[in-house]
């Protein structure tokens, strides 16, 4: 049976899984906690035991936010330390050793697991009485180890052992009871024991809300759980009502996560409860396709769960942008470490506080956020708007989307078949699905499975394989097959609505619509206007007002060789020599690109700016093409970069000498190659937004500069930028739509990074471009949107469709960029 959705409960203090000197109840923030280790190892030595101990919770926190790879060295280094300084039979002994197996298990290294468990309830059970909580927990967690091997036999006496311990010795209400019922049930679940497993979820379910309050993760693990099961048993409604309540205390969970850690660190810890999203995603596709009300409430989980780390990176750092608002700032600053005090306590839960004053001093936390969000709105209108974005439900979405306009938007996940009586009990396998939502019609949220996830992906990959290789007879076999598997299944629906408002999902959000072929041979783009979204809920911000916005800022056809005597003289003639960037790391592959002159860049940046008007933009082209022009401009009302674009895959291309991207370099090394060769064994590959970026001014210079990001401005250097305001973002260049997808928060590239500094709207490109047809393409842009006819999304299109009337049907010409975001 697939116990992928069923997650046993192995929240810290509450299974006891870390044994009992975690300290999660004083400390739920990773950076405290670094330096209190630092400290520690400063005052008593690298071998103090309070240093292991300090390891171990660090390595607490860490797991708690799903980075494993961060948590091992800590551990391992803390059992090093104890089994120096302690004796071999002593209990801290085996609690590093119970952490370091309990991590293992996480990680499924059960071979690893089992012994390091096996010696921990050795010790324990030869060192403490026979009851002991600590032995109690050690048998749970390897019994927990036993059922993920499979080995039900084995877990089952341990699991009730542990339960056993843990009534005698406990108050019949503390979680740690809950977390052994829970476990417990779960096993029951995987033998197919339904009987046995329902009573035990129920009480389980019960004493979590008792003790830990109704908004706990371990609630909402336990509601997850027991959704599995009624779905198991035919009881999809009642199943699909505990996902919802369980995807309601997530919400609750996200802005607190966020408030104290990285974005990274967020999507780790979500991921941890990925399974009650696809639950839910997977219970209204199937046994409850029909139900309309279910369809409308799985679309609200899918609305708010979609891109909500970026919305929340997003919403933090336009209301830190408030510079002119000193008392909105010091508002933010309080309601952050609100936020991480809520996180701390609902990590650490009561520990040997009562569970009633537990629960009114979370409560007063909350109400004290809730007041500092409202005053935050009133002083910030950017964070009033974002946060209502953030809060947006389905009907108010709705009831925003235009008149004659239809927002698709697609999820990409993992389905589980929970058909009624079905014999063949398969692991959930990706599929697209496609939500349609129509103006003034929350209540008729349309839902279309689209089919499995690979089939679609592996055509995506041959189309823009063959449109870059020019076999343009195999790019319009695919085109045509895209359309069948994507857009043919609710095409009928959309009626005669031509405007489209798509929010793409997995590899979907590398493709243009435009270029998929009809029925009748048509590429859709001679039929439908597409407006791209991150989010669906991307439409409630379009209301935001514009900031105080300064001239256009046209950059094109950089000096790539430009060298540093020379660089100094320019940013003194335009007064930014004190604005030289600092050197930094940058990514290794990026050390074997070498870029070729654009001219066409140059003819494309002249021809806007006499569109836009003279001394009414600020052009730079040449030498004066830097970065540090970049980072010295605040909210253009454009920014228009015309030059080399690189996403750096792991994996060899083949390019195009034309094309403002790796087509245009000398060399470009597999990225696991230049790894190797430049960074030495054991190198790791760094963080996604580091392998796409833009080429400007003396990017040539990579290999010998000792900045090591002269010239190259990576997705990571542009969240440095302030562009709230700034309406438009026009990134003419190869692949700048491109980058790393990840799960329910889409490709982690450029685009992310301008959106999440504030762009209003951007223009990027899905694969190389060629230099000339751009240049065409991009004029004919400006001249559209200057005509006071046409929207921005209009204008692309219209441009995109005079060039295809001038350069022929192949696609790779005209079908590359893509409009995302507000159009007017």
């Amino acid at each position: 049976m697939f116990l992928r959705l069923v997650a046993l409960i192995m929240l810290l203090g509450l299974s006891g899984l870390w044994g009992p000197d975690t300290a999660l109840g004083q400390s739920a923030n990773l950076m405290e906690e670094e330096l209190k280790l630092k400290k520690l190892e400063k005052e008593l030595g690298s071998d103090h035991r309070d240093v292991a101990t300090s390891l171990n919770n660090l390595a607490a926190l860490y797991w708690a936010m799903g980075n494993y790879a961060a948590a091992e060295p800590l551990l391992k280094r803390s059992l090093a330390i104890r089994e120096k300084v302690l004796d071999p039979d002593h209990p801290a002994v085996a609690t590093s050793l119970n952490n370091l197996a309990a991590l293992y298990r996480a990680m499924g290294n059960y071979a690893a697991a089992e012994p390091l468990y096996k010696r921990s309830l050795a010790i324990f059970e030869k060192v403490l009485d026979p009851d002991h909580r600590d032995v109690a927990t050690t048998l749970n967690n390897l019994a927990a180890l036993y059922q993920a091997m499979g080995n039900y036999a084995a877990a089952e006496p341990l699991y009730k052992h542990s339960l056993a311990i843990r009534e005698k010795e406990l108050d019949p209400n503390h979680p740690d009871v809950a977390a052994s019922l829970n476990n417990l049930a779960t096993l029951y679940l995987a033998m197919g024991n339904y009987a046995a497993a329902e009573p035990l979820y129920k009480r389980s379910l019960a004493i979590f809300e008792k003790a830990l309050g109704q908004n706990h993760p371990a609630v909402a693990t336990s509601l997850q759980n027991y959704s599995f099961l009624y779905a198991e048993i035919g009881k999809s409604y009642e199943a699909f009502q505990k996902i919802i309540q369980s995807e309601n205390i997530m919400d609750k969970m996200i802005d607190q996560v966020s408030s104290f850690t990285s974005g990274d660190q967020t999507m780790k810890y979500l991921s941890k409860f990925q399974g009650g999203t696809e639950m839910c995603l997977s219970l209204v596709n199937a046994p409850l396709k029909e139900n309309a009300s279910a369809r409308k409430e799985a679309y609200g989980v899918w609305l708010r769960r979609k891109g909500v780390v970026l919305e929340n990176q997003r919403r933090m750092q336009q209301a830190l942008l408030d510079a002119n608002n000193p008392e909105a700032a010091r508002v933010f600053e309080e309601l952050s470490l609100t936020r991480s005090s809520i996180a701390q306590m609902t990590f650490s839960g009561p520990g040997k506080e009562a569970a009633e004053v537990y629960q009114k001093r979370l409560k007063a936390l909350h109400a004290k956020k809730e007041e500092l969000e409202s005053k935050l709105s009133r002083l910030s209108q950017t964070y009033a708007q974002a946060r209502k974005a953030r809060k947006i439900t389905v009907d108010e979405l709705s009831g925003i989307l235009p008149k004659g306009k239809v927002l698709v938007d697609f999820a990409r996940t993992n389905i589980t078949d929970f058909s009624a009586g079905r014999k063949d009990k398969a692991p959930p396998a990706a599929r697209y699905l496609a939500f349609v939502l129509f103006p003034g019609k929350g209540k008729d949220v349309l839902l279309f499975d689209l089919g499995p996830a690979d089939e679609i992906d592996t055509t995506i990959t041959q189309f823009k394989k063959a449109l870059t290789q020019n076999q343009q007879a195999g790019a319009k076999n695919h085109g045509r097959r895209l359309h069948d598997l994507v857009f043919a299944p609710f095409q009928k629906a959309l009626g005669k609505a031509d405007r489209i408002f798509i929010s793409p999902d997995g590899e979907l959000a590398l493709l243009p619509f435009e270029v998929m072929i009809n029925a009748d041979g048509k590429y859709l783009i001679e039929n439908y206007t597409f407006n791209y979204l991150t989010a669906g809920r991307d439409l409630a911000s379009f209301s935001e007002k514009k900031a105080g916005l300064q001239k256009p800022v046209l950059v094109g056809d950089p000096d790539f060789d430009l060298d540093a005597k020379r660089k100094y003289q320019i940013l003194d003639q335009i007064g930014l020599r004190g604005r030289s960037t600092v050197a930094t790391v940058r990514s290794a592959p990026q050390k074997g690109l070498a870029f070729d002159r654009l001219p066409g860049t140059r003819k494309e940046v002249t021809a806007i700016e006499t569109l836009l008007g003279k001394g009414q933009c600020e052009v730079f082209l040449d030498n004066r093409a830097l970065k540090e022009v970049l980072l010295s401009r605040e909210s253009p009302r454009i920014l228009h970069l015309a030059t080399h674009g690189f996403f750096l895959k792991d994996q060899d291309l083949s390019t195009l000498k034309s094309a403002r991207g790796v087509g245009g370099m000398e060399s470009f090394m597999s990225r696991d190659d230049a790894f190797r060769r430049s960074a030495g064994p054991g190198a790791v590959y760094e963080d996604p937004l580091l392998k796409s970026g833009i080429a400007l001014a003396g990017a040539n210079r990579a290999n010998t500069s000792e900045q090591g990001s002269e010239g190259i401005m990576t997705a990571e250097e542009i969240l440095g930028l302030n562009l709230r305001g700034t309406d438009l973002v026009v990134l003419s260049a190869c692949e700048t739509g491109l980058g790393e997808i990840k799960t329910t928060e889409g490709i982690f590239g450029l685009a992310r990074a301008f959106k999440q500094v504030g762009a209003r709207s951007m223009i990027m490109s899905m694969w190389e471009v060629d230099d000339e047809s751009t240049r065409v393409l991009m004029v004919e842009f400006y001249k559209n949107i200057l005509s006071g006819k046409l929207d921005r999304c209009q204008s692309l299109r219209q441009a995109a469709l005079t060039i295809k009337g001038k350069y022929g049907d192949n696609p790779y010409y005209w079908g590359p960029f893509v409009f995302l975001g507000k159009a007017d």
